[in-house]
């Protein structure tokens, strides 16, 4: 059930990632989707393998903070898609699958980033979708929890 819940929440990702390249926007009631679905695994995960939920709550953090950045800040460049992701990849994950999928998503950012820059391609104020970047690192993240059988 957990694993089927994954891929759903991934194929949900890898939608919203094509939609984010394309138009700038995310549909709210599918990361809405996505995070009742994260949540649900998270919490058959704490049931099946009895732990606290101190660490899926820290692991949220990121997302949260990023979340009221967007809210609070809305000049900011940081979208609530990409506050909702950081949250949905916070309860898909545990510490080490959260720890790669973020490192996995800022590697591969900065290198389509930076050679864009050079090339004059984009420019520092424009805004780039950081959901396809995110949605690698959670595939990146459920292939290296699936590695470890955990």
């Amino acid at each position: 059930m957990i694993k089927l819940i994954m891929v759903i929440i991934i194929a949900i990702l890898i939608y919203l990632s094509y939609e984010d390249v394309r138009t700038r926007t995310v549909q709210l009631k599918l990361l809405i989707t996505a995070a009742v679905l994260a949540f649900v695994k998270a919490s058959l995960f704490l049931l099946e393998y009895k732990v606290g939920i101190g660490i899926q709550l820290f692991l949220v953090t990121p997302g949260t903070i990023m979340l009221l950045a967007a809210v609070i800040c809305r000049e900011s460049n940081i979208g609530v898609g990409d506050g909702m992701t950081y949250i949905i990849l916070g309860l898909m994950f545990g510490l080490s699958g959260y720890l790669v999928a973020v490192s996995v998503a800022f590697i591969i950012s900065l290198a389509v980033c930076v050679p864009a820059l050079c090339l004059r391609r984009v420019r520092l104020t424009d805004n780039i979708p950081m959901i396809p970047f995110l949605t690698t690192g959670a595939i990146a993240g459920y292939i290296f929890e699936r590695t470890l059988n955990i």
